[in-house]
């Protein structure tokens, strides 16, 4: 189980019913879950384990007695934006709260949709339109970059904004892009990197790259077309590790990334 905390699933399918709820990682191992706040004993590598499912309000609650004394509580709830599925994990130590880990998961889906039946040309109906892939990728020669502040835990685990800032900027120019840092006027890269650190030493941390643009679009409800964000692409991944070594992973997660959606829209722009 604490495996799992130092290294989690990078992505977690979670279907629902009226009495149960089962959740798939992605190595697609499954675990199920009746939020009923009865014990159950799952198997876990063919190892007993003690398990109670309840739900809070808006929350849902699985605490896992892992052994004598020492218990892991996970909570699941919907960020405010109700797009994000925040997960809490909590070490307990013969009944005494510990170390803290957040995780947070995109929809698997990150592309804005529009209702309107004459909306402006948009990613989704774009795509659709042209009937070839990335075609939304067509044309792109520039690209700004944003990356999110970092928290104190994440400077602490050795990130640096400015270097990942560099780093992204340089694979960009060097895959032949024009780009703009600090910029998200226009189509632009945006990171965001949330780190936790334990008092053991171990640093976690989730990082995303977006690929971010604009349009306007006649929504549903309104009369007036107004400018959205939409995202073209989006990967993401998680890091954990001792201080020393986490900066590097991370970095290189991120590169990685953003390798994948220069690659794409190179690729895009053959066919131009």
């Amino acid at each position: 189980m604490t495996a799992e905390v130092r290294k989690p699933s990078a992505h977690l399918t979670i279907v629902e019913t009226p009495t149960a709820i089962t959740m798939t990682d992605d190595r697609s191992q499954s675990r199920t879950f009746h939020p009923n706040g009865k014990d159950e004993v799952l198997r876990l590598d063919d190892v007993p384990v003690g398990v109670t499912a309840k739900r809070e309000a808006d929350r849902l609650v699985i605490l896992y007695s892992v052994e004598q004394g020492r218990e892991l509580r996970y909570t699941y709830s919907r960020a405010a934006s109700h797009l994000q599925l925040v997960v809490d994990v909590q070490f307990i130590e013969h009944g005494r709260t510990g170390d803290r880990v957040r995780f947070i998961y995109e929809p698997a889906s990150a592309t804005a949709t529009l209702a309107a039946a004459d909306a402006a040309p948009s990613f989704a109906t774009t795509k659709q339109g042209a009937g070839e892939p990335d075609a939304e990728l067509k044309g792109l020669t520039k690209l700004g970059i944003v990356v999110e502040d970092l928290s104190p835990q994440a400077a602490a685990c050795g990130l640096n904004q400015g270097a990942l800032e560099t780093a992204v900027s340089k694979r960009l120019s060097d895959a032949g892009f024009t780009v703009r840092r600090n910029s998200d006027e226009d189509t632009y890269v945006y990171v965001n990197v949330i780190t936790t650190s334990l008092s053991t030493g171990l640093c976690v941390s989730r990082y995303d790259v977006f690929l971010y643009t604009h349009t306007t679009a006649k929504l549903a409800y309104q009369t007036t077309p107004v400018l959205v964000q939409v995202s073209l692409l989006h990967k993401g991944g998680l890091a954990g590790g001792a201080a020393a070594a986490h900066a590097e992973a991370v970095l290189r997660g991120v590169q990685e990334y953003v390798d994948q959606f220069s690659t794409r829209i190179r690729d895009a722009n053959k066919k131009l």
